[in-house]
């Protein structure tokens, strides 16, 4: 899908938002979109009919994946959609939480042995600190073998080129590792208490809280 530049260039700065917002994460919900930039009482709908003045201008598509019960809006139809979805859960909740601002986001960063779902950098208010951290999305579709393969990227010293390898005080990043269930959250940290012999960081969170968290305070 091309986008018309004087379409774009007509929109009001809401739209604009909203358009970068899609553009940056290939694929959004109307949950998720009024998550990020509708937080009042009516957001719900205010967002669901921004969304479909813009697909009416044929600024972006929409179409249903099995994970949302809203339509979902994007450019062009990501292949992996419920898994797209899912990541960006997670980069809802890091916008939305009031200690950290997204800096950096970057979806599937190429470290060549390793390639993570996204990686992030926050600027933490408290410790006045930027952080990086990968962030891994499991749906339970698949062999797990994410916790040997950073333990090998580790032990390979492949990054040290990376920003966040810089300075005296660099630390390797944490690894948060969102899953679906919580049969396959207590198998991961299983994983991770057996095959964890570089000591990384790891933490798990159930997609389900992540959305709660990101949804439940919207006003």
């Amino acid at each position: 899908m091309s986008l018309n530049p004087q379409s774009i260039l007509s929109l009001p700065h809401r739209d604009h938002r909203i358009l970068e917002l899609i553009k940056q994460c290939k694929v959004l919900s109307v949950e998720q979109v009024r998550a990020v930039l509708f937080n009042f009482k009516s957001g719900y709908r205010k967002a669901n009919a921004r969304l479909l003045a813009l697909q009416r201008k044929k600024l972006i598509n929409r179409g249903r994946a099995l994970s949302e019960r809203s339509y979902v809006y994007y450019i062009n139809r990501p292949r992996q959609i419920d898994h797209q979805l899912g990541l960006n859960w997670v980069f809802v909740w890091m916008h939305k939480r009031p200690w950290t601002r997204i800096i950096e986001w970057e979806y599937t960063p190429d470290y060549g042995m390793l390639i993570p779902d996204a990686e992030v950098t926050l600027f933490n208010a408290i410790t006045e600190k930027n952080q990086t951290m990968f962030v891994e999305f499991d749906r339970d579709t698949t062999i797990f073998d994410k916790i040997q393969l950073y333990n090998d990227f580790y032990e390979s010293g492949c990054y040290q080129d990376a920003e966040w390898a810089q300075g005296p005080n660099a630390q390797f990043p944490k690894v948060l590792i969102v899953t679906i269930n919580h049969a396959r959250m207590q198998y991961i940290i299983k994983m991770i208490n057996s095959k964890n012999r570089n000591g990384i960081r790891f933490r798990v969170e159930m997609l389900d809280e992540i959305r709660t968290d990101s949804t439940c305070k919207l006003y």
